[in-house]
């Protein structure tokens, strides 16, 4: 198998391992195999390589999961963090091989065909008021709430609402600035991936994709002030008014048309996080080794802050370098982009991943980087088509 292939192949492997589907048509404990197995026989393979292909952020990342890893020793359960580190060292590991190698125009439509299929799934889940997939147990009022469009959130083929919100914004973040894309279909995966948003009904996702879009087509080529300016006087005078509109099309706009929305127990609890962060009790192998996973008070469920909980399962020191890291490396991966697209691509995918506790999870991360990789490619393939009928005509 020629290297490009094989590279496209671990490309296809990480997209799966990062979407909830494949877990549920083979089994969490074979799919988990398949993972596992890639994970360490590739790490193991590119490390030497990739170590001196890569840039001093980059072996910085390298360096600090392999730290996160052998600190994690010392704690009874170890297993977990094994695959956790070679997961996200596997993610770096194909950023660093995209640089000499572009996909196939397979995985390009692999990837395309996820962004519709997951969409349209979307879609039809809202419509019908109801998961295709069953990926996990829903409780009573979940299941009562779907009654109402208005609370109804689709999945698509993630495992949760928020997840699935966050891939479509990843996504639509590098289409909206990658204007080579034919502006038909261009056009059309913005519509799509737009309605999707709705269908998920995750509030930080819709307001975020509305201020990029607004910015995108509206300010983009204007004084960095204005749009800020102009936000300022919409919430100062017309907030009350944006609301009411908001409401009289509760159909369409979902839980960012509810009544004082920003004040409820979800938004609440995200604020919280900080303060029930700090009020827990550290000691010395928390803040050097980690391994904790902090629950909100009286609930099974973590702290809505990706963050708080990266620094609190990795430790201290580790945990703050490996965000601040993969902020890094993203910013710097979007070279062939300008300041501006690269603003929006990390505020689609960071900015939506720090709403919540998505960016404890790989699939952030491991989007991003594939849709860089494909997009890429994605020009490269263009570029190449247009020589060909070039040359063809004369």
């Amino acid at each position: 198998m020629k290297r490009e292939h094989l590279f496209g192949l671990c490309v296809v492997v990480l997209l799966a391992s990062n979407i909830a589907l494949p877990f549920l048509i083979l089994g969490s404990t074979l799919m988990g195999w398949v993972d596992n197995c890639t994970y360490l026989l590739s790490v193991f393979m590119l490390l030497p390589y990739c170590y001196n292909k890569s840039s001093k952020y980059e072996r910085m990342y390298i360096g600090v999961m392999l730290l996160g890893f052998f600190l994690h020793l010392i704690l009874p359960d170890n297993t977990k963090v094994l695959w956790e580190s070679l997961k996200w060292m596997f993610i770096v590991f194909l950023l660093i091989i995209g640089r000499e190698y572009i996909l196939q125009r397979y995985v390009v439509f692999c990837f395309i065909g996820f962004f519709v299929m997951h969409c349209l799934i979307a879609a039809l889940e809202r419509n019908a008021r109801s998961h295709f997939f069953d990926f996990g147990k829903i409780n009573e009022q979940e299941l009562n709430s779907f009654l109402d469009n208005t609370k109804f959130r689709a999945q698509g083929l993630m495992q949760h609402p928020l997840f699935a919100a966050n891939v479509v914004l990843i996504m639509l973040s590098f289409i909206l600035v990658n204007t080579f894309m034919n502006k038909y279909i261009r056009v059309g995966l913005l519509i799509l991936g737009t309605y999707a948003l709705i269908c998920f009904n995750s509030r930080w996702a819709m307001l975020l994709w509305g201020a990029l879009l607004l910015y995108r087509l509206f300010f983009y080529n204007s004084n960095p002030l204005i749009p800020i300016l102009l936000g300022v006087f919409i919430y100062g005078f017309f907030l009350s008014d944006i609301v009411m509109l908001l409401q009289d099309n509760s159909q369409i706009f979902g839980r960012l048309a509810e009544k004082n929305n920003l004040e409820d127990e979800s938004s609440a609890t995200r604020v919280m996080s900080y303060i029930f962060f700090a009020s827990q009790r550290w000691n010395m192998q928390d803040i050097l080794v980690g391994g904790r996973i902090i629950y909100m008070p009286g609930t099974e469920f973590s702290l809505e802050n990706g963050i708080l909980l990266t620094i609190a399962w990795w430790g201290w020191i580790v945990g703050g370098l490996k965000v601040f890291l993969e902020l890094v490396i993203s910013f710097k991966c979007l070279q062939r982009y300008s300041l501006k697209d690269r603003s929006i691509i990390m505020i689609g995918s960071w900015g939506c991943a720090f709403g919540n506790n998505n960016s404890i999870n790989t699939f952030v991360f491991a989007f991003l980087v594939i849709s860089y990789l494909v997009m890429n490619s994605w020009f490269a393939h263009s570029i190449a088509s247009e020589e060909k009928l070039r040359l063809q005509i004369v």
